[in-house]
């Protein structure tokens, strides 16, 4: 496998490559990362998903699955909402970030405030970011 890095904001960074992790970012992140190698050891194919919706555990878990080749992201277009051409990235971002209904993902992103038509993707995002098991 090449390098796998995953971000978010600019600020958080994880990094996998020739089985080797590698973590940049907030104290909140670097603990968990941390703690995840110190539970189950540097091997990522052996660590399993780990319960919340924090930024740090849904970074760590985007990372386990797209090690394990088990990432099934649901929705693939650049673009999420057309009416306000907001990027998925952006809609993705929001919810790593904390924004956990429709309502505060609009909010934040202003996807899904014109004609509605990106709330059904919107969801199946959501769901599977905090879902994703």
């Amino acid at each position: 496998m090449s390098a796998l890095k995953i971000s978010f904001k600019n600020e958080d960074y994880l990094t996998y490559e020739n089985g080797k992790i590698a973590a940049t970012g907030c104290h909140d992140f670097l603990k968990a990362v941390k703690e995840m190698i110190t539970k189950n050891g540097a091997d990522i194919l052996k660590w399993s998903v780990i319960p919340g919706t924090d930024h740090s555990s849904l970074l760590i878990n985007e990372l386990i699955l797209r090690v394990k080749n088990q990432w099934n992201y649901p929705y693939n277009d650049t673009e999420l909402c057309h009416c306000r051409a907001v990027p998925t990235e952006k809609v993705d971002a929001a919810i790593v970030s904390g924004a956990h209904t429709t309502e505060s993902i609009s909010r934040r992103t202003s996807a899904g405030t014109a004609c509605g038509t990106c709330r059904t993707d919107t969801v199946k995002i959501l769901d599977f970011r905090l879902k994703a098991r």
